[in-house]
């Protein structure tokens, strides 16, 4: 189970409930340049984790394809521990080195948000040269980390067609204070499937010093 952190009661808290949900341009979501847009998960356990699906939906056009998906991940989600793997877009195989691991804000490549988080992005293209998908988009994943509440960014307006599509994210990517699942999408969480939550590890650590404890009393 994923664990509650520091922000809001629901950034960072256990998604197990809605694995399959969605969120829609106005409800949910922010997109600059008022462009139709939503995003669709489902979510399936498999043996050592999850298999995240997204499906991105809504107006097509010049200037509409998708340049990448930003998805929220802790620090520790490398390309060597399982975090992000079997990757596919419109379920064609896609080569691991395409993915960008690191800081997304408004600074470096992610126009007009407002907010920032360290996540994985996914290119919205399978061949560079080919140019960007247009939408409806389908991106799919395996990870050994459990689903969790928190952001996502996406990038239109690159390849075969000049112009700025747009860019849309999770309402509550710049105010993590929220409350309101709403606000937020599900992602995988900093904690493995095998790994014991932070409040369980506080709670076996009391358990061993009333132990001892007994043990000296004795």
């Amino acid at each position: 189970m994923a664990a509650t952190s520091a922000f809001g009661a629901s950034y960072d808290a256990s998604a197990l409930a809605e694995l399959t949900g969605n969120r829609g341009f106005g409800n949910g979501v922010n997109f600059a340049n008022r462009v139709s847009f939503t995003i669709q998960w489902t979510i399936t356990p498999i043996s050592g984790g999850y298999h995240y699906s997204y499906l991105l939906t809504g107006t097509t056009g010049a200037g509409m394809g998708v340049s990448h998906l930003a998805l929220d991940t802790s620090d520790n989600c490398t390309t060597s521990n399982g975090c992000v793997t079997n990757v596919t877009v419109n379920n064609v195989s896609v080569d691991s080195t395409t993915l960008v691991y690191g800081n997304n804000t408004s600074a470096n490549g992610n126009p007009s948000f407002p907010g920032s988080f360290f996540g994985v992005r996914f290119p919205g293209q399978i061949n560079p040269n080919t140019g960007s998908n247009q939408l409806p988009l389908l991106i799919e994943f395996d990870s050994n980390r459990v689903p969790v509440y928190g952001d996502f960014y996406l990038k239109l307006g690159q390849g075969g067609a000049s112009g700025n599509g747009g860019s849309g994210w999770n309402t509550g990517a710049n105010n993590h204070a929220s409350t309101n699942i709403i606000d937020f999408i599900v992602r995988p969480d900093t904690l493995t499937v095998d790994s014991p939550e932070p409040g369980t590890l506080a709670m076996i650590g009391a358990a061993l010093m009333c132990a001892g404890l007994t043990r000296r009393r004795k």
